[in-house]
């Protein structure tokens, strides 16, 4: 446990500065992607840029050679289908895979069942016509987020206390706790325990948006060993985001309970990088 510790605190000490460097790294992807030809450039950047857009891994020849597990790297030939625009991956890779019901930990079955907001047994049908041919891995709960992105339109003011995830799946609408709640509810449909996260998602590295900040509500899933993050209403990697609490849905860990008639006036909601740490990680040299 001590070395894990030590090895964690040197690896993510260095995940400011990384950050940091994403945007001009994202700008010479792009560029070295358009290269004509197929130079080193080009190969590396088009790894690159799937490691950003995909939760697949780098891999190593270790584990390739001794587990039969893939990464990016390692890959060959019969794990890629190229047709027209798209590409499509399918392999054996380090972790990410779901665990069958049998050996879900007892502790963690309440995460499979409907709940106030989560009607998975209503979506049941559905989530196994959309996702059942995904591969049983973190790919299959990506295919869920990218459904539940692409077609929920996120507004203001389209949902109140009661709307459930059925309700939102007929509107199309909603806002990022709807979209939580609804890619909850497939994966419970599709037996991946999954629960409702709600905090803090500052603006670190990313354009600022035209709102102003609000709380954010994001889900969490249960794939081989350990929970993964996923953010169906941003669908992208972020920086910063800071727990409030986590429950089976918004009933659990609301943004606000009241108990009696309240109004609501205003609210201001603010995260920003602490400027210690942020001297602090500035000053620490990165490894390479």
């Amino acid at each position: 446990k001590k070395w894990r510790k030590t090895r964690d605190e040197a690896k993510y000490g260095r995940l400011i500065d990384f950050a940091e460097a994403v945007p001009a790294l994202r700008k010479k992807v792009l560029a070295d992607m358009a290269l004509p030809g197929l130079p080193r450039e080009k190969v590396i950047a088009t790894v690159v840029r799937l490691l950003d857009k995909t939760l697949i891994r780098v891999g190593n020849d270790e584990y390739a050679r001794d587990n039969g597990s893939y990464g990016l790297t390692t890959m060959h030939a019969k794990h890629v289908e190229v047709s027209g625009s798209t590409v499509r991956f399918e392999f054996k890779g380090k972790s990410g895979k779901e665990v069958s019901v049998e050996d879900i930990p007892g502790e963690l079955l309440h995460f499979t069942l409907p709940s106030r907001y989560c009607l998975s047994d209503q979506l049941m049908g559905m989530a196994w016509e959309l996702f059942g041919q995904t591969e049983p891995s973190g790919a299959r709960v990506q295919a869920v987020c990218d459904w539940v992105h692409d077609n929920i339109t996120f507004q203001y003011g389209t949902s109140n206390p009661l709307t459930t995830a059925v309700d939102v799946l007929e509107q199309r609408k909603g806002v990022c706790r709807d979209l939580a709640h609804l890619a909850i509810t497939f994966c419970r449909a599709l037996n991946i325990p999954a629960r409702y996260v709600f905090g803090y998602l500052p603006d670190l590295y990313v354009p600022p948006p035209d709102s102003p900040m609000d709380f954010a509500a994001w889900m969490e899933v249960y794939l081989g060993d350990r929970w993964w993050t996923f953010d169906p209403r941003n669908n992208a990697r972020r920086v910063g985001r800071v727990l409030i609490g986590r429950g089976r849905d918004a009933l659990d860990v609301a943004m606000l309970t009241t108990f009696g008639p309240a109004t609501f006036k205003s609210m201001v909601v603010w995260a920003d990088r602490d400027k210690e740490s942020a001297g602090r990680a500035q000053g620490a040299p990165m490894e390479s």
